[in-house]
C-alpha cells in the first residue's frame, strides 16, 4: 500500500512533464524497465505507506499539520464525499493529519498547503537537515516543492 498524490489543477507549463511520465509507465507496461530514463513529473507525489508514516512524523516536528480537530461523523457514503472535500481543522494552521493517514480520495485544500509551508518555512535549513538528515533531504525537498506547487493549483489529492 501506499500513497499516490497529484495536483487537482495541472499548471499548463508542467503537462508536457506529465504526459512523458505517463507515457514512460505505458512503455513499461511493453518492458520498458530502463528505470534510469523515467521522467520527473512534478504534479506527482508518491510514498510508500512506510514513507508517509515517516513524513508525517517530520512535517509535525515543523508544524506543518493540523492535529486538533474532531473528525465529523458521517453515516453513508453521500456523508463521506462530502468530508473528504471539508477543510476539517478550521482555523488551525497546516493539512489535517487524517488527509494523509489513508488512501482514500481526500482532498488536501490549497489552504491547507498554503499554510503547512508558511509553518514549515519558520525553520532554518540547518534545522531542517537535523530533523529530516542528509539521506532523506532530496526527497523531502521534492515532497515540499510538491506542496508548494499545490498551494497554487487547486491542492492535491490522495489516493
Amino acid at each position: 500500500m501506499g500513497y499516490d498524490m497529484s495536483l487537482v489543477e495541472t499548471p499548463p507549463e508542467l503537462v508536457a512533464a506529465k504526459e512523458a511520465y505517463s507515457n514512460w509507465w505505458k512503455s513499461y507496461d511493453k518492458g520498458n524497465r530502463d528505470f534510469d530514463t523515467l521522467p520527473s513529473d512534478p504534479t506527482y507525489f508518491r510514498l510508500n505507506i512506510f514513507g508517509m508514516g515517516t513524513y508525517r512524523i517530520f512535517m509535525s516536528q515543523f508544524h506543518m499539520l493540523a492535529e486538533n480537530y474532531e473528525m465529523p461523523k458521517f453515516k453513508n457514503n453521500k456523508q463521506w464525499e462530502k468530508v473528504i472535500d471539508s477543510p476539517l481543522a478550521g482555523e488551525e494552521p497546516g493539512i489535517p493529519v487524517d488527509k494523509l493517514c489513508s488512501n482514500d480520495g481526500w482532498l488536501v485544500r490549497p489552504e491547507e498547503c498554503a499554510s503547512a509551508i508558511k509553518q514549515y518555512e519558520r525553520f532554518s535549513r540547518d534545522i531542517v537537515k537535523i530533523h529530516v538528515g542528509e539521506d532523506n533531504l532530496e526527497y523531502w525537498d521534492k515532497w515540499i516543492a510538491f506542496i508548494r506547487l499545490a498551494a497554487n493549483h487547486g491542492g492535491f489529492r490522495v489516493y
